[in-house]
């Protein structure tokens, strides 16, 4: 079927199904990428923090145990 046989819906249907399911795509890549920072960045920012306090308090706690 040749582009000139189709129908003025088809001709303005066509490029906009196709730009909404590229923009669909693209917000699906950005937001798992931001979603990945995010839990990355949460991840240093307070396990680490925790887990240093915990291992901190444990061995003063050993040594004055000892």
């Amino acid at each position: 079927m040749k582009v000139r046989d189709m129908s003025i819906t088809w001709k303005t249907a066509i490029p906009v199904i196709v730009l909404i399911v590229v923009l669909f795509a693209v917000v699906i890549v950005v937001s798992g990428n931001r979603v990945r920072a995010i839990v990355t960045d949460e991840a240093k920012m307070m396990a680490i923090a925790c887990y240093r306090d915990t291992i901190l308090n444990a061995l003063t706690t050993m040594m004055i145990n000892r």
